[in-house]
């Protein structure tokens, strides 16, 4: 079935959805957002038809509760690792991982070459700029003058040599280190993640995913992303700049004061393990597992201000892939809750999306 076939599938059952009204000037007053809704509503359902409505939640909304994440230990016995893997991700989308197996000092000759980097002038970076044509570059998040908060980031393939081709135009006498060093810490991770990988798709049932997850580890669309940040992040600051759609993200731990995860429409501030991984679930993991796990995003925060560079591993299927939930995990009581859709085409759509507070794969759920 494709995008458009689920879209009208909606829109025949009685499903719609519609950009919300134009926020009030009167501040954050709930009974008045209410208002506001209830009659535009009304509008749109005498005006246009629509019989029902759906908006999303107000981007304003700059709440963070604190949450302590699981910490899962991975040289735990098989059945109870499954279990914890398995539990997080139905209840939070996302988890911290120790005993990992990457090292420590693969993780920090990789962060200090990145280092170097973000220290080139501006103009270099920006000969090299990300775009919604190239989905590798330099991707400059501005200043923020209330707060003296600088964001850069670095979104690059995974392998050295192309790390290296990529980066010798603006940084030739140190992309041959950034490229070593970050082609150990990608293949580390790519490891953990792929383990991890298998261990969710055994809490899905009993099935032969030898294929599956051959296909995953061979062909997997991965990529590095590298970013910097000087000051502290305005809390309300939850917009995505050309995003990337993921199974999973593996973030190492190092000098972050704290890290936000995007899950269930609101932000969740932990405090992360130094040393751990951090893992979040994304919307392909989603949809392969029929909406049993969660998806969530996350981002490196600091609250002092002093900078701090993070390094993500954003583990993806291969592009040429069909999303949608695995059959081997349907039986005759679970009905798919999604339609089949292109990864590359929903990559496209995604980075064209800058609010996180409207989920991306809704407009291929069957309701």
């Amino acid at each position: 079935m494709s995008s458009t076939d689920v879209q009208q599938q909606g829109n025949t059952l009685g499903g719609s959805r519609a950009p919300p009204p134009t926020p009030s000037q009167g501040g954050n007053n709930s009974s008045a957002t209410t208002v506001n809704n209830d009659a535009f509503s009304a509008f749109l359902e005498k005006s246009l038809g629509f019989s029902s409505l759906v908006l999303p939640e107000s981007p304003l909304k700059t709440s963070i509760t604190e949450c302590d994440l699981p910490v899962i230990d991975f040289s735990s016995a098989r059945d109870d690792l499954v279990r914890r893997i398995t539990d997080s991700a139905a209840e939070f989308g996302c988890f911290q991982v120790i005993n990992h197996g990457v090292s420590f000092d693969v993780a920090e000759k990789a962060e200090k070459e990145c280092d170097g980097l973000f220290e080139l002038a501006l103009e270099k970076k920006e000969a090299i700029s990300r775009s919604l044509e190239s989905l590798f570059g330099f991707e400059d998040g501005g200043c923020d003058t209330s707060t003296s908060t600088r964001q850069e980031s670095f979104w690059l393939e995974k392998e050295p040599s192309q790390i290296e081709d990529f980066m010798r135009n603006i940084w030739p006498e140190g992309c041959g280190n950034l490229s070593c060093a970050l082609g150990d810490y990608s293949s580390a991770m790519e490891k953990v993640a792929g383990e991890i990988l298998d261990h969710l798709l055994e809490g899905l049932g009993d099935w032969d995913r030898s294929s599956f997850m051959a296909d995953i580890v061979t062909n997997n669309a991965s990529v590095i992303c590298i970013s910097n940040q000087k000051g502290p992040v305005k809390p309300q600051s939850a917009r995505l700049k050309h995003s990337y759609p993921f199974i999973l993200t593996l973030q190492h731990q190092n000098t972050s004061d704290s890290f936000e995860v995007y899950v269930d429409r609101s932000w969740v501030r932990v405090s992360p393990q130094a040393g751990t991984l951090l893992v979040t679930l994304g919307d392909i993991m989603k949809v392969w597992s029929n909406g049993e796990y969660k998806s969530a995003v996350g981002r490196p925060t600091m609250i002092s201000e002093q900078a701090c560079t993070s390094m993500a591993l954003i583990y993806s299927p291969p592009t040429e892939s069909m999303i949608c939930p695995i059959p081997e995990v349907l039986n005759s009581d679970k009905m798919p809750h999604y339609g089949s859709f292109s990864f590359k085409d929903y990559a496209s759509r995604l980075r064209k999306q800058r609010l996180l507070f409207k989920d991306p794969v809704e407009r291929y759920k069957i309701l």
